[in-house]
């Protein structure tokens, strides 16, 4: 059960990150190329990567002017925020809770999202 908390909510990005971490070495994409449109789409299109996931990227104007470098900073701090905003939900219903089973379940997903959070740290340094 806690597992699928972290699961659910931050791993469902990874495959998209690996990409996006790989595309230099694997084709003739750089750091520094300008993300467009049709990327997105290509990344989007890929079966791995959660469709929800997609609507952060595919609002272009969010996206002018970024180059894949920026791309990956940007999902790395979205990733981040998202996993810091259901971190603390989490604590407040593991305090809030009168159920037994219920407060130990949050507790374990403060665990997993306090250990997701700070992987997704270490990503953000080695990207």
């Amino acid at each position: 059960m806690a597992f699928s908390c972290v699961t659910r909510n931050v791993f469902s990005i990874l495959p998209l990150l690996v990409i996006l971490l790989t595309i230099p070495l694997s084709s003739s994409f750089s750091p520094s190329d300008k993300v467009t449109k049709e990327l997105l789409d290509q990344l989007c299109s890929k079966p791995t990567i959660d469709d929800k996931f997609c609507v952060w990227q595919t609002s272009y104007a969010t996206t002018v002017g970024l180059d894949l470098s920026g791309l990956v900073d940007m999902v790395l701090k979205k990733t981040q925020a998202f996993g810091n905003m259901n971190l603390s939900s989490m604590k407040g219903l593991a305090t809030t809770t009168t159920d037994p089973y219920l407060k130990e379940t949050y507790k374990i997903c403060v665990i997993d999202y306090e250990l997701a959070i700070t992987a997704i740290e270490g990503a953000q340094a080695f990207a």
